[in-house]
């Protein structure tokens, strides 16, 4: 974590009063959640044929392991900048 972002957090507890440890109490909070959590709760509220998974990066590098998770068929665009 950054400076900024330290700062950030800090005044993120400051301003809603929460309990001094609160970031290492979210954080703990979040390591908690399994991949089957994730899971359970995209199955709940995500509809697969409406879901677009956006990826930015060199294709020929990462399109195989995106393509392993079996989320779909991958489409590569290549990009407009120069």
């Amino acid at each position: 974590m950054g400076v900024g972002a330290a700062i950030h957090e800090l005044i993120g507890i400051a301003v809603h009063d929460f309990p001094a440890d609160e970031s290492s109490r979210r954080l703990a909070r979040v390591l908690a959640v399994s991949k089957e959590d994730i899971r359970l709760v995209a199955s709940k509220y995500l509809a697969p044929d409406r879901v677009r998974i956006l990826v930015e990066g060199n294709a020929a590098a990462i399109k195989n392991q995106i393509a392993s998770l079996g989320l779909g068929v991958v489409d590569v665009i290549a990009s407009q900048r120069r």
